[in-house]
C-alpha cells in the first residue's frame, strides 16, 4: 500500500511541476507588472521599426524581358511577310543562349518576333546576340526596310481607376493627377 501512495504522491508531483511550467510565464508577468509593461513597449516599438521598414509597391520589381524585331515590308501580304521574314527569322534567335520563348506575328506590310528571355540572362547581351542573329540572314527580300531591333520590358497593368462624376472633364483631370501624385507619393504607383 505505501509503494501505490508513493506511485500516486510522484505522478500528483510531475502534473503540479507540469502545470507550474505552463503557467509559470503568467505568474511570472502577474507578479512583475513593470516586466510586463517593458515586454509591451518593447513590442511596439519593434513592431513601429518593422513598419517603417516594410516596402511598399502595388507590384514587385519585376518584368518580363523582351527582344523585339520589327521588319516592315511594304506592299508585302501577310503570308510573305510569314514565309520570307519570320520563317528566315525565327530559327536563328530561337536558340540564342537564355531564350524562354519566341512569338512571331505576320501582318500585311510588316512582321514582329519577340524573343523572351529568362529572368537570368544578361539583357545587353542578348540584345547584341539578336543583333548579330538577324545580321546573319542573307535571304531578306530586297526591297524590305532595315529591321528595328529594340529591349523592351513589359509590366503587366495590375488596375485601371476610372474617375466620372457631374464634374467638368477639367475638375476630372485636376482629380486625376492629384490622385496619381497621392498614389506615386505612396509608392503604390
Amino acid at each position: 500500500m505505501s509503494k501505490n501512495f508513493s506511485q500516486k504522491n510522484t505522478q500528483q508531483n510531475n502534473n503540479s511541476s507540469s502545470n507550474y511550467s505552463n503557467q509559470g510565464m503568467i505568474i511570472f508577468f502577474s507578479q512583475h507588472k513593470v516586466a510586463g509593461n517593458l515586454l509591451m513597449a518593447l513590442m511596439i516599438l519593434f513592431g513601429i521599426f518593422g513598419l517603417s521598414q516594410l516596402k511598399r509597391q502595388l507590384m514587385p520589381d519585376f518584368g518580363i524581358e523582351i527582344v523585339t524585331v520589327n521588319v516592315e515590308w511594304p506592299g508585302a501580304s501577310a503570308e510573305d511577310v510569314e514565309e520570307n521574314i519570320i520563317n528566315a527569322i525565327e530559327p536563328e534567335v530561337r536558340f540564342i543562349n537564355d531564350v524562354n520563348d519566341v512569338d512571331s506575328f505576320a501582318y500585311e506590310g510588316r512582321g514582329k518576333v519577340s524573343i523572351g528571355f529568362k529572368q537570368s540572362a544578361s539583357m545587353s547581351k542578348a540584345l547584341t546576340d539578336v543583333q548579330s542573329a538577324i545580321s546573319r540572314i542573307s535571304t531578306f527580300p530586297q526591297d524590305i526596310e532595315k529591321p528595328v531591333i529594340s529591349q523592351v520590358v513589359q509590366r503587366d497593368e495590375v488596375c485601371r481607376i476610372d474617375i466620372s462624376g457631374p464634374f467638368s472633364n477639367k475638375t476630372l483631370k485636376y482629380f486625376a493627377r492629384q490622385m496619381r501624385d497621392d498614389l506615386i507619393n505612396m509608392g503604390l504607383a
